[in-house]
C-alpha cells in the first residue's frame, strides 16, 4: 500500500541556534521527562538522530480523549491502551537543515502541529523567548509580502469549530471565534479594512501577528478557506491580492507503507531527505 507523505517548509527564528535547542532536547532520556501536557493530549519527542549535518526526528501526540480500538475487517474488535497513561500515538516526522535554518515538517493534523512542536522545544530547552516556525511562501509572494509599504485589507475565512478553547487565549480574532461559538456559526469571514476612499494602512505589525496566529491554528487543524492580504508593494501604484494560503511552499512524495513501526519511521525520514534533495534549490534563501 502506498502512502503520501506531505511536507510543509518553515523558516526557523530562534533566540539561540535551533540545532542547539534540538540537541538539548535530544539529551533528555526517553521517558516521562520528555512529555509535555497540552490541551490536545501529551506530546513528546519520540525519536531523534543526525545525518550529514542535519537533525531529524519524530514528534508524537498521545491521544487519550477517546477509547482506542484495533478493528478487523471481519468485524472483530480489540480494545487497546486501556491504562490511564496510555493512548493512541500519532506522529509527525521532521528534518532540520541548520545551515539554511529550514525545517521540513510532515503534515499530520491528528498529530503534533508545527506550532505545538515549537512550543515543546522552547519548554524542554528552557528558552524564555518564543521559537517561531514561519511558513515559507513561494519566493514571488514572499518578496511582495516583505516589501509591503501598506495594506488595505486582511481577509480571514475559517471554520473555527476545531480551535481549542485554550486557557489564556486572547486577542481580537479569538474573541470573534468565541462569539461565533455563541452564535453557533460554523464559518467566520473576517475582513479588516480601511474602507473606501481612506488613505493610510492597516497596522502591519498587528496584521502579521494575526496572520501568524491564523496559520498556527490552521496547523492545529482549523479549517481555513481564505487568508488574503490586499496590499501595495513599496514603490508600486496599484494594489494586489496576495493569497497566502495558496502561496505556502509544500511538497509531497509517496512511499510504501508498512505496519512495522520502526521501519515506517525510517521510510518517512528517508522520504524527508529525498524531498529536501529535490527542493533545496527551489526554497528561498533567508
Amino acid at each position: 500500500m502506498r502512502k503520501t507523505i506531505a511536507v510543509d517548509f518553515f523558516h526557523v527564528e530562534s533566540p539561540i541556534a535551533f540545532e542547539n535547542i534540538l540537541r538539548t532536547t535530544m539529551r533528555i532520556r526517553s521517558g516521562a521527562l520528555r512529555n509535555e501536557p497540552t490541551t490536545g493530549g501529551t506530546i513528546r519527542l519520540r525519536k531523534d538522530g543526525n545525518r550529514d549535518g542535519s537533525i531529524f526526528g519524530d514528534m508524537m501526540r498521545i491521544r487519550q480523549d477517546e477509547p482506542t480500538i484495533v478493528a478487523s475487517t471481519n468485524g472483530a474488535e480489540t480494545p487497546v491502551a486501556q491504562a490511564d497513561d496510555e493512548g493512541l500515538g500519532v506522529t509527525n516526522a521532521f528534518l532540520y537543515i541548520p545551515d539554511r535554518k529550514i525545517l521540513l515538517y510532515q503534515r499530520n493534523r491528528s498529530g503534533v502541529s508545527a506550532n505545538r512542536a515549537s512550543f515543546y522545544f522552547q519548554q524542554k530547552a528552557h528558552v524564555s523567548q518564543a521559537i517561531l516556525f514561519n511558513p515559507i511562501l513561494r519566493e514571488d509572494i514572499g518578496n511582495k509580502l516583505r516589501s509591503l509599504s501598506g495594506a488595505n485589507m486582511l481577509r480571514i475565512k475559517m471554520a473555527p469549530g476545531r480551535v481549542a478553547q485554550d486557557v489564556g487565549e486572547d486577542g481580537p480574532i479569538f474573541q470573534i471565534i468565541k462569539a461565533a461559538r455563541e452564535m453557533e456559526s460554523p464559518v467566520v469571514d473576517i475582513k479588516f479594512s480601511l474602507g473606501r476612499g481612506r488613505r493610510g494602512s492597516l497596522n502591519l505589525k498587528n496584521m502579521f501577528d494575526a496572520i501568524r496566529w491564523t496559520e498556527a491554528k490552521h496547523e492545529e487543524g482549523m479549517e481555513l478557506d481564505a487568508l488574503e492580504v490586499i496590499a501595495r508593494e513599496e514603490g508600486a501604484e496599484k494594489v494586489e491580492i496576495l493569497d497566502l494560503l495558496e502561496a505556502r511552499f509544500k511538497f509531497a512524495l509517496q512511499i510504501e507503507s508498512t505496519k512495522q513501526i520502526e521501519e515506517f519511521y525510517r521510510r518517512r525520514i528517508d522520504c524527508l531527505f529525498e524531498i529536501w534533495a529535490q527542493c533545496a534549490r527551489k526554497v528561498p534563501r533567508f
